[in-house]
């Protein structure tokens, strides 16, 4: 037997959410179309992105094979039933029929199972009735069967579908085959979910936007898009399932993977791969890259085509594909490219880029569990670990894969794995294997001259800022770290002159840096010239004049946590330490633990300033108090105990929650409560009975709740903001000469006021301070 079978496979679930391994089981008797009409079929499939299992050829070899194909069948959305002359002599075929009519009554109604009959050359009363040439089939294999419950099986499978919509080669086509075969697909694609690749989990969206900014159906230009993101974000997915889904908009497809790490004879493979997509079947020649160039481009501009250009590094890579003039493709055309440099975007000057983001909490969860339990939702009595444990890999789909198997074979290690994580939020703190997404430590560099004095900031947390000082070359870079939430800022690193100022701040935490370019002079100073910093947001810059050699970072899989390099009057060379990200993606919403019917959201706002809980043996009732307003209250109170909670609002922050759930009849109690702010812990309120959760460190405070309420609370989740630190900054500078006498005005709830004196220069300051709701003049100072 040959079996053809397109798909990408994962463990089947036995829970109630079914999991499909394919799109269509396609059933039909090998000797009648095996070599034409289903080896058509087959190819329009494959090119439709159309994920298929076809039992090509049949011979009764065994129960292993035909379990195989039953249960491939059991795990297809939809069956395409072909009906041939010869198709009821087969018991292959019939026993196919009966499990296929059997999943669409199990899985049919609610989950998507569909059943097309196709009557090729049969009319459908014959196979009702098991009459005519197709009855004479049945009757042959009826002669070698006599188990009269199996054949009544049959007989009513066989009227069954022979009811059902389909399609009639001679009256929906006029026996055009390939007509016939292009109306199949189109209702397929039609029925299909637009994403069914099995990870393919909460692309859609992604999918969409892409293809929004394709501007598929004007004729009147090549239109180019990027797409871009950190490794391991899904690009190559998305860029998969936009091919899939538009691939019948154009005279051709062709899909070229990993362009950038190519070498020569992969180029090669690439370019004739090229043109057997557009123009099915003619191939290269020669076997010279630069010869091929020319023959692309004298063949390009003849179709209508999609290329994708996956993992592009460097901007000469495309030229291999025809791809640097626009000129040699037809009207019409598009082209995707894919990277993980939004700057090399902009040197390749593409119409419209698109930044892949991380998938949300939801999706998240569904990829993880399906690679930790084989279903798309967390083990039942699991819900609220893994809504924790979740949130440490960022939304980043490969982190996400690697970390559901990961925890799919430490089953006894759940809870501990997460108290790990509350304490370091790196995976490759509990033991997981992320190389090579996720380096601990690594530098680059320095790029640029060999003048000046070395300097090395060492490494912090992260960046917040970097004030860059210019005129005809970079004179010199400051940079504001953040460590143990405390600000640091380093030494000026270069002279002190310089006409502008450019200051880069980031978005800390959410916002880090990923790489450095720039230009260095090439006379014999190589000092540098000019700087761009590119983040995983967006590209800050270029700041100064781009002129002579270029420089890039290599790609290092992490973030800048500190620089080094050399500076004397100007910023001779620079290079970078890289640590890991805890959370490429963070989320703004945590949550809900538990649940119930009567929902309620508070929304967000600046602050968190009081909570009352009231608890007996489960937590009856909370409150909450932002900025300004009245309080929110839910559930109702029994007489419990009433704790109040009033946080210190200039400087501390609610970061986490933590507590315990029971089952209640089908909802959930939430038996206790503890908080945790930057500063303290309070609680824990209620009794501490049931199944624990916790809100995942996250590098934010909380804005907001929401959950259920009834006669108890019954869950709870919150809104986060990310914060640049969670703990006040002690002390900061001074900034500025070294000459005078110090002073110091001490510490005080606030600053009211500031008044000065000027001239040329600031003569005179002093500050009026807030002491405990009393104001406080300092000293003048100067």
């Amino acid at each position: 037997m040959e079996i053809e079978e397109i798909g990408g496979l994962v463990p089947s679930s036995s829970a109630s959410v079914h999991r499909w391994k394919y799109d269509v089981f396609v059933s039909f008797r090998g000797g009648d179309i095996r070599k034409n009409f289903a080896a058509h079929l087959f190819r329009a499939l494959k090119q439709a992105g159309i994920y298929y299992f076809g039992d090509n050829e049949k011979e009764e070899t065994g129960i292993l094979i035909e379990g195989k194909l039953l249960d491939a069948i059991r795990h297809s959305r939809v069956s395409l039933v072909v009906f041939t002359a010869n198709y009821a002599d087969s018991r292959w075929c019939l026993n196919e029929l009966v499990e296929i009519l059997e999943c669409n009554r199990r899985f049919g109604d609610h989950q998507g199972h569909v059943v097309l009959p196709i009557f090729y050359d049969v009319e459908p009363r014959d196979v009702r009735k098991q009459s005519g040439q197709f009855g004479d089939g049945f009757e042959r294999c009826l002669a070698t069967h006599t188990d009269d419950l199996l054949v009544q099986k049959w007989r009513d499978s066989l009227k069954e579908a022979g009811n059902l919509s389909g399609w009639h080669l001679n009256n929906d086509a006029n026996g055009d085959q390939a007509y016939f075969i292009e109306q199949i697909v189109g209702r397929l694609l039609k029925i299909i979910p637009r994403t069914s690749s099995p990870d393919a989990i909460g692309v859609d969206s992604f999918v969409d936007d892409v293809i929004s900014l394709l501007k598929i159906g004007s004729e009147d230009d090549v239109h180019v898009v990027g797409l871009w993101g950190m490794k391991g974000i899904g690009k190559t997915t998305v860029a998969q399932a936009v091919c899939h889904r538009v691939s019948r908009e154009f005279d051709g497809v062709s899909f070229l993977e990993n362009v950038g790490v190519a070498n020569q004879d992969t180029l090669l493979f690439l370019q004739k791969k090229l043109l057997r997509d557009v123009l099915k079947g003619q191939d290269l020649e020669i076997y010279d890259l630069n010869s091929n160039i020319n023959e692309i481009k004298a063949k390009l501009w003849r179709q209508r085509i999609l290329l994708v250009l996956d993992n592009i590094t460097e901007k000469h890579q495309i030229e291999y594909f025809g791809a640097g003039d626009r000129e040699w493709f037809k009207y019409g055309s598009r082209i995707l490219i894919t990277t993980r440099e939004e700057w090399l975007l902009k040197d390749l000057k593409v119409d419209d880029n698109y930044m892949l983001p991380g998938l949300g909490s939801e999706e998240s969860l569904q990829l993880m569990s399906l690679h930790a339990f084989g279903k798309d939702q967390p083990k039942e009595g699991y819900e609220e670990l893994f809504k924790s444990l979740v949130h440490y890999a960022g939304g980043l789909p490969v982190f996400l894969k690697r970390f559901g198997s990961f925890l799919s074979s430490r089953k006894n290690q759940w809870h501990e794995i997460l108290e790990k994580l509350v304490r370091d939020p790196h995976l490759y703190s509990i033991g997981l294997p992320l190389d090579p997404f996720s380096s601990l430590r690594q530098s680059v560099g320095p790029f640029g001259g060999h003048g000046g004095d070395s300097f090395d900031d060492q490494t912090y947390d992260g960046i917040r800022n970097i004030a860059v000082v210019f005129g005809k070359v970079i004179n010199s870079i400051t940079i504001d770290y953040v460590q143990n939430g405390c600000f640091v800022r380093s030494p000026r690193h270069g002279g002190s002159l310089g006409d502008h100022t450019y200051d880069v701040h980031l978005d800390y935490p959410t916002e880090y840096l990923t790489s450095v370019s720039g230009y260095t002079r090439e006379d014999s100073c190589h000092v540098i010239n000019s700087l761009t910093f590119h983040s995983n947001k967006r590209a800050h810059g270029p700041i100064g004049e781009e002129k002579g050699k270029f420089f890039s970072f290599p790609q290092v899989n992490g973030k800048i946590i500190g620089f080094h390099g050399r500076c004397g009057s100007f910023l001779d060379s620079i290079g970078a330490h890289f640590g890991p990200v805890s959370h490429p993606y963070p989320f703004e919403m945590v949550g809900p633990f538990g649940n119930g019917k009567n929902r309620w959201d508070d929304g967000k706002h600046a602050d968190v300033r009081q909570i009352v809980v009231v608890s007996g043996s489960a937590i009856e009732s909370v409150s909450f108090t932002y900025e300004e307003g009245p309080p929110f209250r839910h559930g109702r109170t029994h007489g419990g105990k009433r704790n109040t909670i009033n946080l210190d609002w200039l400087t501390e922050v609610l970061i986490s929650v933590s507590g315990y759930i029971v089952n209640d009849f089908g909802s959930t109690v939430i038996h206790s409560l503890t908080f945790q702010s930057n500063k303290r812990t309070y609680g824990p309120f209620g009794t501490e009975t049931g199944r624990k959760f916790s809100f995942p460190a996250t590098g934010g405070k909380i804005i907001g709740f929401y959950g259920s309420s009834g006669s108890h609370l019954e869950s709870l989740g919150a809104y986060l903001e990310p914060i640049s630190h969670l703990y006040p900054i002690k002390c900061v500078g001074p900034l500025g000469g070294q000459g005078g006498h110090s002073w110091d005005d001490g510490k005080f709830n606030g600053v009211k006021k500031i008044k000065m004196t000027l001239e040329d220069d600031v003569n005179c300051i002093s500050f009026e301070y807030d002491d405990n709701g009393e104001s406080i003049w300092s000293s003048a100072h100067g």
